[in-house]
């Protein structure tokens, strides 16, 4: 239910620094990684109750129970939360050949889609779910993720707001309505939703990260800072809000925090070009100029397409 990882439709920055081929220095402008990042991860998936959903328990309950959809939900459900999508597949198709527009499984089902870009299907499943059941926060969090995949941003903060009206404490789709407003360019607006998030679920660290996004965007950089460490302190493995604090860090000129927290992005992601990139450009302003050199170095062996790593190392090479 939540905004998680990205997957593999992240649009990536190619760099958050430049070097200016006529002064030598650094530019202030900065990329954060966007919300484009998390998307995908709006997604819910449904299960019927809290229990364990182990593959081999549910295979076993299949086995003891073949004519029941719950089962075979279940099991789909099983191989999603593994990343296993083509396994959960026939789970799914086979519940709703013994249960018809069985509404957890259309939600399962649609986030399928969702991820492989097939969003008709994903919308389809969705309303058919939300005809059964029109309290269904799942299918309205799914829906709304659809439509925005669709291009149809307002249609999607309709969906979230009609989850709100069925539930006003539901953290996830006011995270959500926070991120559709940072893509309408609504800032402030999306941080009084996402902090509303916050305040039902402090513990939310996607939300932290949202937020910080969001109050960059309107220049408050103290307190983006402030959301990013938060970020990371619930999720340490968590690179992409580590690698916008280390921008942050940066743009205020910490070059020693910023140079630790790109260092944490690359002992997780260590094949992650443009925070070799961007290290380097802060050993260039510390004059560590071989640091800087095997930075770039290393952006371009993940990464040979990185025209800023490679314009910066070969204005390096010049330059000695």
């Amino acid at each position: 239910m939540l905004f998680h990882n990205p997957q593999s439709a992240i649009r990536i920055p190619q760099s958050a620094f430049r070097i200016s081929s006529d002064s030598w220095l650094l530019t202030p402008e900065f990329a954060l990684l966007s919300v484009s990042v998390l998307l995908l991860s709006l997604l819910a998936f449904s299960r019927n109750f809290i229990w364990q959903d182990d593959v081999s328990l549910w295979s076993s309950v299949v086995e003891q129970s073949p004519r029941k959809a719950r089962g075979y939900n279940m099991l789909g459900f099983s191989y999603m939360e593994k990343s296993a999508y083509e396994k959960a597949l026939p789970y799914f198709f086979t519940a709703l050949k013994l249960w018809p527009s069985y509404p957890e499984t259309l939600v399962n089902l649609s986030r399928y889609h969702i991820l492989k870009g097939l969003y008709d299907e994903a919308i389809r499943e969705c309303r058919t779910a939300l005809e059964k059941r029109p309290e269904y926060l799942d299918a309205h969090l799914n829906l709304g993720v659809a439509y925005l995949r669709k291009g149809f941003t307002d249609l999607a903060i309709s969906e979230y707001q009609d989850a709100l009206k069925i539930k006003p404490t539901y953290a996830e789709a006011l995270n959500n309505l926070g991120l559709l407003y940072q893509i309408k360019g609504q800032y402030k607006e999306a941080v009084e939703y996402i902090r509303n998030a916050l305040r039902i679920n402090p513990d939310f660290p996607e939300a932290h990260f949202n937020l910080g996004e969001a109050l960059s965007k309107t220049g408050l950089m103290d307190e983006a800072i402030s959301a990013y460490r938060q970020a990371v302190i619930l999720k340490p493995a968590y690179w992409e809000a580590q690698y916008n604090l280390a921008n942050l860090y940066a743009v205020r000129k910490a070059y020693g925090e910023a140079i630790s927290a790109y260092q944490s992005v690359l002992k997780i992601t260590p094949r992650f070009s443009p925070a070799w990139n961007n290290l380097g450009n802060i050993y260039l302003i510390m004059n560590r100029i071989e640091d800087a050199k095997s930075s770039y170095e290393q952006a371009l062996r993940y990464d040979p397409g990185n025209v800023q790593a490679r314009n910066n190392l070969e204005m390096l090479m010049n330059k000695e």
